[in-house]
């Protein structure tokens, strides 16, 4: 996982987020004895969902120096989808547990922030969205993000001063294996459900993937950490390491990295859209979703106005202005005509 996937699924927002109001209390508040009790409780909550954020987005934990979880991926596995789910929802009938009004100003802006953050969110799920916003869970992979890109940018990206260190990666290099069939799973879930990237966009992502498994370990970006080692790890150490990296990328990455090559190829490419559009398609619902939205850009998936009122609660800004999702409804028609006509236009 890379910087941009951090972006896409929202990890790094929901984290900059929280950072930004530990901060804002720490530089605007007194002491914690000065604290009433209710602003207590909320620094607690918040300090706990931190905590659960960098034990759900392990990459996320490495890239924040956060410790303890540098051996670990993100559970890519429905159970670890549900689960994260499930943490959103007790995370937003905790935050409807406080008492805004007990809170003084300035967290009460942080609560503000952080429950439409997570409400947000919470709508998003229908969408396949992920749990902390942004992103889709299926489509996995594209030719800016996916398995084929993030993994070796954060095995590079890890310490690796001491032994300790270069077992870490090791054992991130394994559960590779598990990453990539999770990844191949939710991509299968993802054609079932009508969501693929523009096949267009596809083009070069099985060229990404054999550049990635040369014959020769040692020209695989995976092993990038193992090239070079510091002082403190001895000439004997250092070989050891190697092979054992080395028995791991051929014995584990390579199948692994075949598997999703051959997928791509034979199955996955193929079954992607020819447009580049979003196309709309009707579910049991009867709400129009997109069948498929490209990587980059995220449109609301109720492109027909009367489906806006799915989501028409306001959400809490301070402000005492209308902020709800039917005045934006109101201000649909006036663009370009495009809503007034309603969605079928784009079928």
């Amino acid at each position: 996982m890379n910087i941009h996937s951090l972006f896409q699924q929202g990890v790094l927002t929901v984290s900059l987020l929280l950072l930004a109001l530990g901060i804002h209390s720490q530089t605007s508040k007194g002491p914690a004895d000065s604290q009433n009790g209710e602003t207590r409780r909320f620094r607690a909550f918040l300090a706990d969902d931190w905590k659960r954020l960098m034990e759900d987005y392990p990459e996320f934990a490495t890239y924040t120096g956060y410790p303890g979880q540098n051996r670990r991926w993100t559970d890519q596995s429905p159970a670890g989808y549900e689960a994260r789910v499930k943490h959103l929802r007790e995370s937003l009938n905790s935050m409807k547990q406080f008492h805004r009004e007990q809170l003084p100003p300035n967290e009460q802006l942080n609560y503000d922030l952080y429950l439409k953050s997570r409400m947000l969110s919470e709508e998003g799920l229908q969408y396949g969205g992920s749990p902390l916003g942004g992103g889709n869970i299926w489509i996995p992979v594209t030719q800016m993000d996916g398995v084929q890109v993030g993994p070796a940018d954060l095995l590079a990206l890890m310490p690796h001063q001491s032994i300790a260190d270069y077992d870490d990666i090791s054992a991130r290099m394994a559960a590779l294996v598990e990453l990539v069939d999770q990844t191949i799973a939710r991509m299968k879930e993802g054609i079932s459900e009508g969501y693929s990237p523009p096949k267009i966009t596809m083009r070069d992502v099985p060229k990404q993937i054999v550049d990635l498994i040369p014959l020769d370990p040692m020209k695989s970006p995976l092993l990038q950490p193992f090239q070079e080692f510091p002082p403190a790890i001895g000439e004997a150490d250092r070989a050891k390491l190697v092979a054992q990296a080395k028995e791991i990328y051929t014995n584990s990455d390579v199948p692994a990295f075949n598997r999703l090559h051959d997928y791509l190829v034979s199955t996955y490419i193929p079954s992607c859209r020819e447009g580049i559009a979003a196309r709309f398609a009707e579910r049991s619902s009867g709400v129009r979703i997109p069948s498929a939205v490209p990587h980059n850009h995220v449109a609301h998936p109720c492109t027909n106005s009367r489906d806006w009122t799915r989501g028409s609660q306001a959400y809490p800004r301070g402000d005492g202005q209308d902020h709800s999702v039917n005045r934006i409804q109101r201000k649909l028609p006036r663009v370009h005509g495009l809503f007034a006509q309603g969605s079928e236009v784009l079928l």
